[in-house]
């Protein structure tokens, strides 16, 4: 390895130095600014205003879930104790535990059939 020759400048002459080149780089401005230079226009940008999309409707059901978060049955909210008694059904075969939670799905609006 290379022995290094020398000390590494300490904070005062680092610090002389950055007055130095702010002093310069002053100078260079004000020199730049008493040159005229035309002003470069500018064009004024207006917002495109995005369509107002109508949120999406969710209700809320029962998912019964396997031990890999696999939804294996859905129930609507207010039957409850239909979607313990699929758990208890599942959880009876032995197949791994089961847990219910609540799910929201979207709600798919049917169209009106025409007549």
């Amino acid at each position: 390895m290379a022995r290094r020759t020398g000390k590494s400048p300490g904070r005062i002459e680092l610090r002389k130095a950055a007055e130095a080149a702010e002093k310069k780089e002053k100078v260079t401005k004000t020199a730049k600014s008493t040159t005229k230079s035309p002003k470069k226009t500018t064009k004024k940008t207006t917002k495109k205003s995005k369509s107002s999309k109508t949120p999406e409707r969710l209700r809320m059901v029962w998912g019964v879930f396997d031990n890999s978060n696999q939804q294996v049955a859905a129930f609507p909210y207010a039957e409850r104790a239909e979607a313990e008694k699929k758990l208890q059904d599942m959880a009876g075969k032995g197949k791994g535990p089961y847990f219910i939670q609540p799910v929201k799905e979207p709600i798919i609006e049917e169209e009106p059939a025409a007549e």
